[in-house]
This record gives structure tokens, sequence and C-alpha cells, in this order.
């Protein structure tokens, strides 16, 4: 009986550490595809792998955003991305939820993604299915692994929107924004931004869609900032640079400097942003 009760209890404490374990799982940070299966309703599959599928999964301690890249052929089949996503998750054991909240698409609110996820060595499996609001519905076998990146700034993680922004050209001429004729966000991991801009788009039903993306590593030293950009929705990117004097006044972010474009042109920005989540 007694060795009984110990197996028990040996038992029982094993299941309260595993959910403990799920339950702690710590995504944050960035997320590259390794391989996708596709499964149809008939039961057939289509696999995909990072030689085939250019995505990546960007986390903060509450936010998510995917990124899929695409080589365009009136590009010179540059990677550019294609396809953009994000908004809330939530880890609850094992149980991965998605609430899409904003995107390149139409109708992103509808979309269900309910998955199983864990850690194994070091990389990241979900398995799941995901709906769209048309019906379709299909269920996903994904891997992925973790893009090391060095930590810079853990007051920065987080998702910060756009409050207002000056931009000194060098032709004299003066842009000036604000969040009622511009959204724009940035996304800080300890490592990595991911800067996405949204507007109406009449041929869209006039919803606010996510029209414009970039992101990469940055860096942060001395109150100086820089952002290396790695992937974006437009040509060029890699000829971008940016160089910024950059404070934190408790929720409020603002960032003096210059910035250059993929065509050259060097202006001057001033921004303020206003931390969201």
């Amino acid at each position: 009986m007694k060795s009984k009760l110990r197996s028990l209890a040996t038992v029982i404490c094993a299941l309260i550490f595993s959910n403990v374990s799920a339950q702690n799982l710590n995504i944050e940070g960035t997320w590259r595809l390794v391989s996708q299966k596709t499964y149809n309703a008939d039961g057939s599959y289509v696999s995909r792998d990072s030689t085939n599928v250019y995505q990546i999964k960007v986390y903060t301690p509450t936010t998510f955003v995917n990124v899929t890249e695409m080589k365009v052929p009136d590009e010179d089949n540059q990677l550019l991305v294609r396809s953009f996503a994000g908004g809330k998750y939530a880890i609850n054991g094992d149980t991965y939820e998605e609430f899409t909240e904003f995107a390149s698409w139409k109708n992103p609110r509808g979309l269900k993604v309910n998955m199983k996820i864990n850690q194994e060595n070091g990389k990241l499996h979900m398995v799941g299915m995901v709906e769209g609001t048309d019906g379709w519905k299909a269920k996903f076998d994904e891997w992925y692994s973790k893009v090391d990146v060095p930590e810079q700034s853990k007051e920065l993680t987080g998702t910060w929107k756009m409050v207002s922004q000056r931009v000194d050209n060098p032709d004299g001429s003066v842009f000036n924004a604000d969040s009622t004729n511009r959204t724009m966000h940035k996304m800080f991991t300890n490592g990595m931004v991911v800067v996405y801009r949204e507007q109406v788009v009449p041929q869209a039903d006039n919803q606010k869609l996510v029209v414009s993306v970039g992101g990469g590593r940055y860096t942060l030293k001395d109150g100086v900032y820089a952002e290396l950009i790695s992937f974006a929705s437009y040509k060029g990117f890699e000829k971008m640079q940016s160089k910024f004097n950059l404070t934190i006044e408790g929720n409020k972010l603002h960032t003096v400097g210059s910035f250059t474009e993929p065509n050259g042109i060097v202006a001057t920005y001033d921004e303020w942003f206003e931390k969201v989540n």
C-alpha cells in the first residue's frame, strides 16, 4: 500500500511539475521557421522548410508578429515581406492561441489559431489548427529555431505607438505627422525591432491594413540608437542607415537623429512614441 501511495505521489508531482513548466514556457524573442507541414482535409500534406518558406515569429511578453518573406520576380527576386500579421497571444499549459489584431490583409480579427506548443532541444514546436473567416481551415505542424541576437535593452521591450513625427528634409521642406494621420508602431524585444505602419486602404473596403514593414537587430549604447534592418516590405532596405539619440521618459520614447533612405537621401527625424503594451 505504501509503495502504491509513493508511486501515486510521484505521478502527481510529475504532473504538477509538467504543468507548471508548460505554463512558464517563455517564448520571448525571435524564431525562424525550420520546417512546416500543412495537412489537408483528406489527410494529405505539403511539406516545406526554410529553403522555400521564409517566416519568422517575434514575441514580446504579450504581443506577437508573424513575418513572411517571398522572392519577388519584379524586384530581381529579392526577398521582401509579403505577409504580416500580429496581435496578442496566450499560453495556458501546452495550449497556444493567437488573437490577430492587425495584418497586411483584410478581416484579420476573425482568424483563429489554436495549437499545442512545447520546446524540444531548444526548438519551438507548434501543432494545431488555423481557421480563416471564409471557412478555410488547415492543420499545421511547425518547428522554429531561436534567432540569437545580442541583448540590448529590457527597458525598450514592448510595443510603442508613434505620437508625433517631424521630418526635416535636405531641401528645407518639413513634414509633420501625428497619430491622427499616420499610425506607426515599433515593437521591441531585447535585441530586435519591428517597425510597421498602417493606413486606411480604399480597395480593402476602407479597412486599416499594414502597408509597410521593416525590422532587424538594433543597437543601443550610451543613449545612441541604430537600426540594422534585415527584412522589409520595400526594396533597398539594406541601404538604409539610422543613428538616433534615444531617451525614455516614463512611458514616452523620444528619438532624434538622422535617417538615410534607400535612395540615399538623408533627413533629420524627431519622433515621440508612447508605450501601449
